[in-house]
């Protein structure tokens, strides 16, 4: 191109920012119909519909800032290299931006990166010979790209607001008195490090509160050790093998014909809201936002917008290990997620409100603020070495590393905990006159190290699978009740239920718990909970689930495990650490072969 006067004025320049800008706000809007269809064709990109207008906004910044470094430069360089400089940057941009998009995840980076470099040299050289129209061309329609992001921004905001109001307009009446509901799921949270369970440490004393003024359960078993599969036994009631959410059914729950407790409750003219700070494994993607009128998952921050970009994705898998960045992208932190349900809460005070909160500051990596990181720790930065995002799940810690990623485990519970004492605050305060049921337990628990295995979805011996429940309703529930009789989680739904309806609604799935403590006689004929885990092939051929299916049922004497190619197991209750394995035990074959006849079958 051959225009000193244009080069000199610095027009070029400007011409060459908006063509940058028209590529950025193209390139993103392509992403975000691009992720749209991906998601279609049943893969997992933690992602929902706003990522088509996030991402023509972040991409059209990117590029834009991208054209401004090359305006600069023209005044530095000769107009001869620069300009091809130039059009070469933003075509390269572009083609691993699409490439990125299209085949990252069957290409190498390194390949990646080549193939970027030869799409853009031809792109470049198409450019060069038809630069003076190309450049007219980006600057005539730059208007109409801006407006047509703008068009999706406001529609696609639009549509969410205004389908929120229509579907709280549409509840039916609620009844009189009822309480307001607060379910709360502490993810990655084994039952044994609450100090209400006899934890040495006091790492929740406002769970403690909970549990001297309501209903604790000793033996809650979750459906599953891992959350996807746990977090649809909570909504639905049912069991894994029942409601068919697993680690390849991912969103077998959004087109289920079984209800979940947030349409049952919104049956009764509650107010429904979810709030996931889990954004792999509890989202609207996977179908939860079933009955909820707000689920918030993705986009709660700038970087969390930036992050499910494919340049933010790129700068988590090449740029955040180079930088010693451990943290889970753009995390949602527990004060976050209690400002935001308070906020949700004060927007509509003429209903009541159901509202689904998952907290994932105990899951790993174990990086809770400061003080809570070293409360229990005589390091100033405890913790941090597994974590499952890096690759460091399956690995064998010193007793050393693991102390510490436990004192730290306790310092993030700590934290949960101040955060759930401010959340039941701050609703008495803005709901003084009207009664408040809190529920707590977890979707799983955690490992470290006791059979060999860490985190969690490994197995199915009870640090995985043992999780915390405590019902709380003054008035409703009696105070300073404990339920020896294992139980399951998946009563949350019909015990729900069964409290706001005074005893009146059908439960379904697992049964309701108010029995247990409302009919001393009912804990005899209880039936057993289950907890299961379909195979993984991937992982680690020592942990049990690589070579096949596993299920376990609590008895009131026993744990017993069942695995599709090993030996089964049998555990007394009192073999708190599960070392004495008594299956071959001849004199207990009736009690195995009780256990055999109650296990379902597994699809």
């Amino acid at each position: 191109m051959n225009d000193s006067t244009a080069y000199e004025d610095g027009r070029i320049g400007r011409q060459i920012m908006a063509a940058a800008l028209w590529v950025g706000l193209v390139s993103g809007l392509v992403e975000g119909v691009g992720w749209m269809i991906i998601q279609r064709f049943d893969r997992l990109t933690n992602l929902w519909t706003q990522v088509v207008w996030i991402a023509p906004v972040l991409n059209g910044i990117l590029f834009f800032a991208l054209g401004i470094g090359l305006a600069v430069l023209s005044r530095f360089l000769p107009q001869r290299v620069w300009f091809p400089v130039a059009g070469f940057s933003i075509a390269f941009a572009a083609a691993a931006h699409f490439l990125a998009l299209a085949v990252q995840t069957f290409l190498h980076p390194g390949a990646l990166f080549v193939l970027a470099l030869g799409i853009a040299t031809l792109l470049n050289r198409a450019f060069q010979k038809r630069a003076v129209e190309a450049l007219a061309f980006f600057g005539r329609s730059l208007k109409w790209v801006i407006a047509s992001v703008l068009l999706v921004f406001v529609s696609t905001q639009l549509f969410y607001h205004f389908r929120e109001i229509r579907q709280v307009a549409a509840l039916p009446e609620a009844d009189e008195d009822v309480p307001n509901v607060v379910v709360v799921i502490i993810d990655a949270l084994r039952a044994d490090h609450v100090s209400a369970y006899g934890y040495p440490k006091e790492t929740s004393p406002f769970l403690d509160q909970l549990a001297g003024e309501g209903a604790l359960f000793e033996r809650t078993l979750a459906t599953s050790p891992y959350s996807l599969p746990s977090h649809a036994s909570l909504l639905s009631g049912l069991y894994p093998y029942e409601h068919g959410s697993e680690w390849l059914d991912f969103k077998a729950f959004g087109d289920a014909s079984y209800p979940s407790i947030a349409e049952s409750m919104s049956e009764r003219g509650f107010r429904s809201g979810a709030f996931s700070a889990n954004p792999f494994w509890f989202t609207r993607e996977q179908g939860f936002g079933r009955g909820f009128v707000r689920f918030e998952d993705f986009y709660h921050s700038v970087p969390d917008m930036f992050y499910r970009t494919v340049f933010g994705k790129i700068f988590e898998k090449v740029v955040m290990p180079r930088l010693g960045m451990e943290e889970v992208p753009a995390r949602k932190g527990a004060t976050e997620s209690t400002d935001r349900v308070l906020n949700w809460i004060s927007k509509d005070d003429e209903r009541p409100f159901f509202t689904l909160i998952n907290y994932f500051d105990v899951h790993d990596p174990y990086l809770p603020p400061q003080p809570y990181r070293s409360r229990f720790s005589a390091e100033e930065e405890p913790g941090g070495f597994l974590n499952w995002r890096l690759g460091r799940g399956e690995l064998k810690l010193t007793p050393e590393q693991r102390q510490s990623d436990l004192e730290a485990y306790d310092g993030a519970l700590a934290y949960v905990d101040d955060e759930l004492r401010r959340l039941a605050e701050g609703i008495a305060l803005m709901r003084p006159d009207e009664e408040l049921m809190i529920i707590v337990t977890s979707d799983h628990g955690e490992a470290f190290g006791e059979h060999g295995t860490y985190l969690h979805g490994h197995s199915l011996y009870r640090e995985e699978i043992l999780v915390p429940l405590i019902v709380w309703w003054p008035g409703g529930v009696p105070s300073s009740v404990r339920v020896d009789r294992p139980v399951t989680h998946a009563s949350i739904p019909s015990t729900i239920l069964d409290l706001v309806s005074a005893g009146t609604a059908d439960s379904y799935g697992a049964p309701s718990l108010v029995p247990l403590w409302a009919d001393s006689t009912s804990a005899e004929s209880w039936p057993w909970p289950l907890a299961e885990m379909g195979q993984r092939d991937w992982v680690d051929p020592a942990f049990p689930v690589q070579s096949g299916d596993i299920q376990t049922l609590a008895s009131p004497d026993w744990q017993y495990i069942g695995h599709e190619v090993l030996p089964e197991l049998l555990f007394d209750w009192a073999d708190v650490q599960q070392t004495n394995d008594r299956a071959q035990d001849a004199a207990l074959e009736s009690v195995l072969g009780e256990f055999r006849r109650r296990l379902p079958d597994r699809p």
